[in-house]
């Protein structure tokens, strides 16, 4: 589908921490190519399978939460150090900023909504 990054940048902002739900059209198109099934969680569905491909940088940080909570599924949250962290999500191939975040509330934020990921009932 030629559309597909067409249709992903209407829903991603380089600034925003996650995928940007205010375009309905894009995001019914693409749950469509991605025959994500309706119910109450499909768009975490369908964010979590575009967050794989599409560039992120620091400022996306659930966007780099919904990547490593899908990369790395076995990791200890509890015991995962920062700098862990930042070297799992600077080695993503789909990765576009500096190798270090502005500062460390990036990482906290990575953290803590990788561990909402994993408890999520889907």
């Amino acid at each position: 589908m030629d559309k597909l990054p067409i249709l992903i940048a209407r829903i991603y902002d380089s600034k925003s921490p996650d995928f940007v739900t205010d375009d309905y059209n894009a995001i019914n198109e693409l749950l469509i190519y991605h025959k994500i099934p309706e119910d109450k969680y499909e768009l975490e569905l369908l964010f979590d399978k575009i967050a794989l491909f599409y560039d992120f940088n620091w400022d996306n940080y659930v966007i780099a939460a919904r990547i490593l909570n899908q990369k790395f599924p076995n990791v200890d949250l509890i015991h995962v150090t920062n700098e862990e962290v930042i070297n799992m999500v600077i080695t993503q191939p789909n990765f576009r900023d500096n190798s270090k975040p502005k500062n460390e509330d990036y990482i906290t934020a990575i953290i803590t909504i990788w561990a909402e990921l994993r408890d999520r009932p889907v």
